[in-house]
């Protein structure tokens, strides 16, 4: 348990939580303002939204130029290419070359791979040492546990080193509300404004309204540190939604999960026809091997056919002559008589 988490904070709740801090903090890096959820924006859309805008944020800022969806790219394809491109700007950013997909190396691992690597890389950036690996730690735990820690790192470098949610002493502390808990207050502060008609009522309702607050940066009147605090962003087939498929970008939607496990089995349909194909195309190889043989053997078969009956009149014509010789000696013998 992390010692930012909250003591009635479950896990999922606090990767939550944590992805959608980073995100946030992110977009604040590259445009200058904090994004705001939405009135009637929901927790999971607001999560994906700021998640998209993260990744195109980091895109922007490495390249210099803005992503944009193809004309017959979804919603979802987009996400997750821009999520891998995103990846790949930071190891680039950190490391000073591109990674590259292996020759035999499929999208699924590739992109596995990458999200490990950012996640691997921005941890040694900002606590100064890389993750490793525990000796009886699957691969799939490490990913997990390096993606929360990639988060709660990125979450902390924020105004210089200082927790958003909670100051470690020397910076301004922010408690931010849990948005359906701040909805509630607003919806019944709101009804009694307008039983009682009283006026500080709507000044309680502006005390829970989200605020565009200015960062202790640029209260200062210096710009804050353009930093690469992207990580790890998509999921994997054997990743669970809160646990690693989003590390830094967290966007845990059913709708998204239930098309991933479309495409999944869509690709598993395709590998098993594949291998049904290779192994019927094996089959006719076999077939025509056999055939072949067979072939040459009925060959081989004529052809000693034919010596041998070609063995067999040389041998009744020489019998043939030696007849005729006798006979011919025959003949003279009885005439010398």
């Amino acid at each position: 348990m992390s010692s930012d988490q909250g003591w009635l904070e479950s896990d999922s709740e606090y990767q939550g939580r944590t992805a959608r801090e980073a995100n946030e903090h992110t977009i604040e890096q590259s445009t200058g303002s904090r994004p705001s959820q939405g009135w009637l924006e929901s927790a999971t859309d607001y999560s994906g939204r700021i998640s998209k805008e993260a990744s195109e944020a980091i895109v922007v800022d490495t390249t210099g130029t803005t992503p944009a969806q193809g004309w017959f790219e979804s919603d979802h394809d987009y996400t997750d290419r821009v999520a891998r491109e995103a990846n790949e700007c930071t190891v680039e950013t950190t490391t000073g070359s591109a990674p590259t997909q292996g020759i035999f190396e499929s999208d699924k691992n590739y992109d596995t791979r990458v999200r490990k690597e950012a996640n691997e890389k921005i941890i040694d950036r900002e606590t100064g040492s890389p993750p490793r690996q525990g000796w009886f730690e699957s691969d799939h735990d490490y990913r997990s546990r390096i993606a929360t820690e990639a988060r709660e790192a990125t979450t902390r470098s924020s105004a210089g080193g200082s927790s958003k949610r909670v100051s470690d002493g020397g910076g301004t502390s922010e408690h931010k509300a849990p948005t359906g808990f701040r909805s509630l207050i607003i919806l019944g502060v709101c009804g009694l404004a307008v039983v009682f008609g009283c006026a500080p009522c709507l000044s309680v309702v502006g005390f829970f309204l989200p605020k565009n607050e200015a960062t202790p940066a640029e209260t200062k009147g210096t710009p804050p540190e353009k930093a690469f605090t992207v990580t790890s962003v998509g999921k994997t087939p054997n990743d669970t939604p809160q646990t690693e498929h989003a590390s830094i970008f967290g966007r845990p939607q059913p709708k998204e999960q239930a098309e991933l496990h479309a495409r999944q089995q869509a690709q598993e349909q395709a590998r098993i026809l594949a291998y049904q194909q290779a192994q019927a195309q094996e089959q006719a190889r076999i077939l025509a091997y056999q055939q072949a043989q067979f072939q040459a053997q009925q060959l081989r078969a004529r052809q000693l056919a034919q010596w041998q009956a070609q063995e067999l009149r040389a041998r009744q014509q020489a019998q043939w002559q030696a007849q005729q010789m006798r006979g011919w000696q025959q003949a003279q013998w009885q005439s010398r008589r």
